[in-house]
C-alpha cells in the first residue's frame, strides 16, 4: 500500500475530532442520513437507487460487517423464469421493510427479482431485456429501463409497485440502456435516458414532463439538494429542475477513441466528482455554481463514491483503488482490489463508519478500513475462473451486504460471524433458517 502519511493522517484526524465533539459522522447521500426538503420522493430506505441515494455517494447509513464474515444464506436465481438460467450482475435495491429487488440480465427471458431479508422468494416480474438498475420512490413504486430493439423502436420506462404488480410503461428516446439506470428527483419526477438519446423526466403517473435533447450514455443522474440534475455521457452537465442546461464540461479527448463519463457523484459542499471510461481516463472535480475544473486527474478513471470524511474513492481499469484528497485530487492511498465490473460504472460501497467494500470481477469481495488497511476478502466463486462479474455490495440491516453474483447465477448475504449475529438478536434457529454455511475465505495481499 503506498501511503501519503501527512494527509491520511489529516483525514483521520479530522474524523477523530468530528467523533470527539460528539458530533455524528453519517454518510449525507443516503435516504436515512439525509435532511431532505418537503417533496422529496425517493424512497425512505438504505438503499433506494443505483448510488445509494440523490448524490450518488455509495455511501450507506447502515454498517458492514467487520472481522472474519461468512455467507448467511444464497438464493439460486436458476430457478425461477420460464427458461431456469438467470444471472445477475448489477447491484440491487432495498425497499423500505428490507426487501431486496434486482434486475436479471438474460436479454430475451429478465426477471425484476425480489428477496425477503431472510433470502427467501418474494415475487418476480416478467419482462425481457432489462437494463442494469432500480429506483424505488415513496409512491411505492420501482422504475427500471428495458431494452426494445429496432430502428423504429423505443425503450421503455417501466414502473412496478412494491408488491410486484405492473404499473405502467413509457416510452423513451433510443433503444439500448446498456449502462443506464433511472434516478428518482426531488420534485418526485424520474429522470430516464439510454444510449446516446435524450434525457426524459417523467412524473410518477407516468407523463414526460420535459425532455433534454442530449444526454449521452453511461448514466445514472446525481440530484442535489437544489433539485439540480447532473448527468454524464459526451460531457459532464448541470440542468436546472426544469431541464434548462446550467453548464457543460467537456471530455478530454483522445483521436481514435469515444470517451464518455461515467455517472457523476456530488459532494457534501456541492462539488461534482465524475470519471471517464477507460478509453479515455479523467477523473473531474467540478464547481457546482460554474462548471469550472477544480481538480483534474487524467490518469484516473471510473465511478467516484464519497466517504462520510469527503474522502474520494476510485477503481479504475487497473483495478488499483485510489482514496484522494477531496480538496486537491491528491493520492493519500492506493489498494489493489482488481478490476470491478465490465463498465467501471459501480465501485466502491462505504458504511457510516467509513469503512470500504469492493466486489471485484473475478468473485472477491474485500473490505478495507478508512486508512486502506485489510479488514478481511471472501471469495464467493473459487470453482469459477475468469470474469464472474459481481455486483458492488448494498449494505442491509444487522451488518449484512447483499451482493448479486454474477455468472455464479446466485445473490449472496455476507454477515457477521453467528457470535455477533447472536449479540444483534439473530440466534441458532434463525441461521438455520437462513440456511447459513461458511465459505472457503481467500485473503489476498495489500500492495
Amino acid at each position: 500500500m503506498n501511503t501519503n502519511n501527512h494527509r491520511q493522517k489529516r483525514a483521520t484526524t479530522r474524523s477523530n475530532e468530528l467523533q470527539t465533539a460528539g458530533l455524528l459522522v453519517f454518510c449525507t447521500s443516503a435516504v436515512l442520513g439525509t435532511a431532505a426538503p418537503v417533496g422529496a420522493q425517493l424512497a425512505d430506505s438504505a438503499w433506494p437507487d443505483y448510488g445509494g441515494g440523490y448524490a450518488n455517494q455509495h455511501c450507506s447509513p447502515n454498517r458492514g460487517p467487520a472481522g472474519d464474515p461468512t455467507v448467511l444464506w444464497t438464493f439460486d436465481l436458476q430457478g425461477i423464469g420460464a427458461q431456469g438460467f438467470q444471472k445477475g450482475f448489477h447491484q440491487p435495491i432495498l425497499l423500505p421493510d428490507g426487501t431486496i429487488v434486482l434486475n436479471t440480465a438474460d436479454s430475451s427471458d429478465d426477471q425484476i427479482v425480489a428477496l425477503n431479508p431472510d433470502g427467501t422468494f418474494r415475487w418476480r416480474f416478467d419482462e425481457s431485456s432489462l437494463g442494469p438498475w432500480l429506483a424505488a420512490d415513496q409512491n411505492d413504486q420501482i422504475y427500471t429501463i428495458r431494452h426494445t430493439y429496432g430502428m423504429s423502436s423505443s425503450a421503455r420506462l417501466r414502473a412496478v409497485n412494491f408488491e410486484g404488480g405492473a404499473v405502467w410503461t413509457t416510452s423513451l428516446p433510443g433503444s439500448n440502456p446498456t449502462q443506464n439506470g433511472p434516478a428518482v428527483g426531488r420534485d418526485g419526477n424520474v429522470y430516464a435516458a439510454v444510449d446516446f438519446s435524450a434525457l426524459q423526466a417523467i412524473s410518477s403517473s407516468g407523463a414526460v414532463d420535459w425532455s433534454y435533447a442530449s444526454a449521452g450514455y453511461y448514466d445514472n443522474p446525481a440530484v442535489a439538494d437544489d433539485g439540480t440534475i447532473y448527468i454524464g455521457g459526451d460531457g459532464l452537465k448541470a440542468l436546472a429542475p426544469d431541464g434548462r442546461l446550467l453548464w457543460s464540461y467537456p471530455v478530454r479527448t483522445e483521436y481514435g477513441h469515444n470517451p464518455r463519463y461515467l455517472s457523476p457523484a456530488i459532494g457534501d459542499d456541492g462539488t461534482v466528482f465524475a470519471g471517464q471510461t477507460s478509453t479515455v481516463s479523467n477523473l473531474v472535480a467540478l464547481d457546482n455554481a460554474t462548471g469550472k475544473a477544480i481538480w483534474t486527474r487524467p490518469d484516473l478513471d471510473g465511478t467516484p463514491a464519497i466517504g462520510p470524511d469527503g474522502t474520494v474513492y476510485v477503481v479504475p481499469e487497473s483495478g488499483l483503488l485510489h482514496a484522494l484528497d477531496p480538496a486537491d485530487g491528491a493520492t493519500l492511498w492506493t489498494y489493489l482490489t482488481g478490476k470491478t465490473d465490465y463498465y467501471n460504472s459501480e465501485g466502491v460501497t462505504i458504511d457510516v463508519g467509513g469503512n470500504l467494500y469492493i466486489s471485484n470481477d473475478q468473485g472477491l469481495v474485500t473490505a478495507l478500513s478508512p486508512e486502506g488497511q485489510l479488514r478481511w476478502s471472501l471469495d464467493l466463486a473459487p470453482e469459477i475462473s475468469g470474469f464472474v462479474g459481481l455486483s458492488a455490495p448494498v449494505i442491509g440491516p444487522n451488518e449484512t451486504l447483499y451482493i448479486v453474483g454474477g455468472n455464479t447465477g446466485k445473490v449472496f448475504a455476507i454477515a457477521p460471524e453467528p457470535s455477533t449475529l447472536a449479540l444483534l438478536g439473530v440466534g441458532a434457529s434463525g441461521l438455520a433458517a437462513f440456511g447459513w454455511r461458511r465459505r472457503r475465505k481467500h485473503r489476498r495481499s495489500q500492495t
